[in-house]
């Protein structure tokens, strides 16, 4: 155990620089880490938007089919869906707005992959058939059978983005509380530190220099005889030593 004043006290305050960069930097990787989730999650609602507006596309090339803008619309869609599902699953590019891209990192979580699975299982079949309308001439209208089972596919491919997208809400909330916990842990721990700081200043500097002041006013009042009592090997018992 160090022996002097000055070394106790660096270690003392060393221990809540520490505490303080151990909480700064566990923040900024919380915050970080919640802005990617922020993303994916916006990213995946998206996708839901994404199958609604491929089967209204379909629709509307039914009704219109010399009408181009709907299988660009529909061809799009499906590009835009089809990126951001490897991205989401595999990590990687994924488009974001008009022009713009962000890159994801891959997905660790066992039951947010299992249910991005279960979505690109059931988009390869839907893919499969807005690929079959897309590839019908030009001026033709899709044939019904293709928009039927369209139609038929769209709300379980929904329903299972929806499921994706509960398990990456779930997976930043669990996040978002590990991260409150370790917020925990940095303030129960500070004032711990904080405690035995006050106890150690109390015990080691005020009350010692509290009695010597005590002994130097009796020396002062010309009281030579009282002995001045050993406090330490520190510099306040090296004073204490020198009085005496």
């Amino acid at each position: 155990m160090p022996s002097t004043v000055r070394i106790r006290l660096i270690i003392l305050f060393l221990g809540f620089l520490a505490l303080v960069l151990g909480s700064a930097l566990a923040t900024a990787i919380g915050l970080r880490a919640m802005s990617q989730d922020a993303l994916i999650i916006n990213l995946a609602g998206r996708q839901r938007m994404l199958v609604q507006e491929m089967t209204l596309q379909a629709l509307e090339l039914k009704e219109t089919p010399a009408e181009i803008s709907h299988r660009q619309a529909l061809a799009e869609a499906a590009d835009t869906f089809d990126h951001t599902l490897r991205a989401l699953s595999n990590g990687g590019v994924a488009p974001y707005t008009t022009g713009r891209f962000v890159f994801l990192s891959t997905t660790q979580q066992p039951e947010v992959r299992t249910k991005l699975d279960v979505v690109q299982g059931k988009w390869t079949s839907f893919q499969q058939v807005i690929e079959d309308i897309l590839q019908n001439p030009a001026g033709a209208p899709p044939p019904d059978q293709a928009i039927t089972t369209l139609e038929a596919q769209s709300p379980a491919l929904v329903a299972a983005m929806d499921q994706a997208v509960r398990a990456f809400e779930q997976t930043a909330a669990a996040k978002v509380k590990r991260l409150r916990l370790i917020q925990t842990f940095f303030l129960i721990s500070a004032a711990v530190l904080a405690a035995l700081g006050f106890a150690f200043t109390e015990r080691t500097i005020v009350a010692p220099l509290q009695h010597l002041q005590r002994v130097a006013r009796d020396i002062g009042d010309g009281n030579l005889a009282a002995p001045v009592p050993p406090l330490g090997r520190d510099e306040v018992g090296e004073l204490a030593n020198s009085l005496e």
